[in-house]
């Protein structure tokens, strides 16, 4: 089993494990302040079944469903109840990590898609890598909202942490504030370079020092920064002593989804 797939499983199983007994905390709001918990499962049950049309095609080299098509799949999400928002999203999440379990080494690497108007090109790895970071986020919504001390999935962490600078473009907002620090991360150990001008926020793998200073923290923490998920009552870890930016000023720029 690849290394994405098994992650994948690996997040599966967390989610599942939190659905267990959770009755009328269904409705309970999670860490994402616009969904209650129910709702996160709807999110990744019917993300699960696109990812899985998204599989299909890329097995198939075909095109991927539509807009439309993807409207009708949650619209049906959204209209079930908070208890079978949780359960089908389980069953819906464990079909997409089965079919790629199902898979050869082979027929990952011989799966394509294109998608987003060919922003991304992807394999059957790829695709899974992909599905990745909003599971792992997502579980963490959940997770955290029953239990203030969770934090995201370290497998996840450790996939997920070279491929932020990449993301930048989709997470980051700028605040109209100029600034440029390192941010040193543990767990594991990566150094970048993260900048905020008025109009643009980049984020580079390495980098010398900045005229700002260094921020410290885990990887983890740095993950749960760039997809929105860092404040003051899970910021443990993070120390900005050394720099002339606060925890506030680099949470501007990662308003979250």
């Amino acid at each position: 089993m690849s290394e994405p797939v098994r992650a994948l499983r690996s997040s599966h199983d967390l989610l599942a494990s939190l659905a267990d007994g959770l009755g009328e905390s269904a409705t309970r709001m999670s860490y994402c302040s616009d969904w209650t918990i129910a709702q996160v499962y709807s999110h990744l049950g019917s993300g699960a079944e696109i990812n899985l049309e998204w599989l299909k095609a890329a097995r198939e080299h075909t095109e991927p469903i539509g807009q439309d098509a993807m409207q009708e799949i949650w619209g049906r999400w959204n209209a079930l109840s908070p208890q079978e928002q949780v359960s089908e999203g389980v069953r819906s999440d464990a079909r997409l990590v089965e079919a790629y379990e199902a898979m050869s080494a082979e027929e990952l690497a011989a799966a394509s898609i294109s998608l987003f108007g060919g922003m991304l090109e992807l394999d059957g790895d790829g695709l899974a890598k992909f599905r990745l970071p909003e599971h792992a986020v997502h579980t963490w919504d959940v997770a955290v909202a029953l239990d203030p001390s969770a934090r995201v999935a370290q497998y996840a962490v450790d996939m997920l942490i070279d491929d932020l600078a990449g993301r930048t473009g989709w997470m980051a907002k700028p605040s109209g504030a100029t600034w440029s620090v390192r941010v040193e991360t543990t767990s594991p150990t990566r150094t970048f370079v993260l900048g905020a001008a008025p109009e643009s926020v980049s984020l580079e793998n390495g980098g010398p020092e900045q005229p700002d200073g260094v921020v410290r923290m885990t990887a983890e923490s740095f993950l749960r920064l760039v997809f929105g998920r860092l404040d003051d009552s899970n910021a443990d870890t993070v120390d900005v002593s050394a720099a002339k930016v606060t925890l506030a000023d680099l949470r501007a720029v990662f308003p979250g989804f």
